[in-house]
């Protein structure tokens, strides 16, 4: 889908109705920058509007140059260009578009703004609906899990190690005390070494 313009003027009527009705096939010159498309020549009203003077462009722009054979840009694209823009991709299919490879064919088919927002943001409620049934795990989180676990388990060695011997040892409660809290530090900082 796109939204033609912002110079389709600078197309023959006929030029535009190829645009949006003939196939166009991604051709090997493409990259981050941007894709090269091979099909039916778009024409120019005149050899001149095959030229601007250079004006801001963004991902999706289409622009067209003298030999009439579409160029999408893509995230990497210039932020400035020469020549004249027949339309610019939605936002909500540049991902989709983004995964085409040479050969592949693409048709075009124009929506005014009202349903590029729609397209746009149906594609984000679709994408929040994955996300949300995914289960995001922060990085770092299944270690953080895993540490715990072993915390835990450690913790309660050194209880069950403490509460034998002070079921020997009747005499200092205090000692014991101490002795568990003391553990207890040790463990933790070795964790601590461990995560590290």
């Amino acid at each position: 889908r796109v939204m033609l313009g912002p110079q389709e003027g600078n197309f023959k009527p006929a030029a535009v109705q190829d645009f949006l009705h003939e196939e166009y096939r991604v051709t090997p010159q493409m990259d981050r920058m941007g894709m090269r498309l091979e099909g039916r020549a778009l024409a120019h009203r005149t050899p001149e509007s095959a030229d601007i003077v250079s004006d801001g462009v963004t991902s999706g722009s289409i622009q067209v140059p003298g030999n009439g054979q579409p160029i999408i840009l893509l995230a990497d694209c210039q932020t400035v260009g020469g020549y004249p823009k027949i339309a610019t991709v939605v936002s909500a299919d540049l991902p989709r578009l983004a995964q085409f490879k040479p050969g592949d064919t693409v048709r075009f088919a124009a929506v005014d703004a009202a349903r590029a927002r729609d397209a746009l943001i149906e594609r984000e409620a679709q994408w929040q609906a994955w996300a949300a049934g995914v289960g995001f795990v922060p990085a770092g989180a299944a270690d953080d899990r895993d540490a715990d676990d072993r915390g835990k388990q450690r913790y309660h060695k050194i209880d069950l190690e403490d509460e034998k011997q002070s079921g020997e040892d009747a005499g200092d409660a205090e000692r014991d005390t101490e002795l568990h809290r003391a553990r207890k530090v040790l463990f933790a900082h070795e964790e601590i070494d461990d995560a590290l």
